[in-house]
């Protein structure tokens, strides 16, 4: 129950990628039932990178394995988290390759836990976030004169998703971004600038179809320089 508890405190209700991830977390709460903030934070740390890397997609006995052996002499959460980054065949870590491949992400498991690091401030206890496209998914096709067919796989990726309020997003329906943006701040140019900061979109680029391109490399390399500072080990 507390597990259950904590991973949708998290936010994960919808998006969690593994029944594995859990089952883990109940473990470690079955060996020390009183949590404090620390484990928490550590706690999530786990399940965010085991869902990154999708973790438990092979050689699971094994890993459950030494999940379970690292916990019981584990003290705190923080320490089993220590632990299994160094385990010698199945290490739970985060490289700056995956950083890189994390670009290519679409599935939502594996965005969701991405765009929460990239957002940190939201509170995904009190509210409901959905994972919308920027540039509208329904655009992405051959109607579409002023995109790049090299696009069409693309829409899903990354650096077209953010996380917006589930009333928002609603409301924003399948809108241009600069239409959107428009409507949304009153045209008020200070606020869409703002905007852009805060989703690592660059503030002087209007999101219009004939910038996707530019919009997706300086977006990516912001996204990309975030997601090192958090997730790579600091040396």
């Amino acid at each position: 129950y507390n597990a259950a508890e904590l991973l949708e405190n998290f936010g994960y209700a919808g998006y969690l990628g593994s029944a594995y991830i859990l089952s883990s977390l109940a473990y470690f709460y079955f060996l020390n039932p009183k949590m404090d903030k620390n484990d928490e934070e550590q706690a999530l740390k786990f399940v965010r990178n085991a869902q990154i890397t999708s973790y438990f997609s092979n050689s699971t006995d094994t890993k459950l394995n030494n999940i379970a052996n690292n916990m019981k002499d584990a003290q705190t959460f923080e320490s089993f988290n220590h632990n299994l980054a160094k385990h010698q065949t199945c290490p739970l870590k985060i490289t700056n390759d995956a950083i890189e491949e994390m670009m290519c992400s679409s599935s939502h498991a594996l965005v969701f836990p991405i765009l929460q690091i990239l957002y940190p401030n939201l509170n995904c206890k009190t509210t409901t976030f959905h994972i919308d496209h920027i540039y509208p998914k329904t655009k992405f096709n051959k109607k579409n004169e002023k995109l790049n067919q090299d696009f069409y796989g693309w829409k899903d990726y990354l650096f077209n998703r953010q996380l917006l309020e589930g009333a928002e997003n609603i409301a924003k329906k399948n809108k241009d971004p600069e239409v959107w943006l428009k409507e949304e701040y009153k045209d008020n140019q200070q606020a869409i600038e703002e905007y852009k900061k805060r989703n690592y979109i660059d503030p002087n680029l209007r999101l219009e179809w004939e910038n996707i391109k530019e919009f997706r490399e300086k977006r990516e390399e912001a996204i990309i320089k975030t997601l090192k500072e958090v997730l790579l080990p600091k040396s």
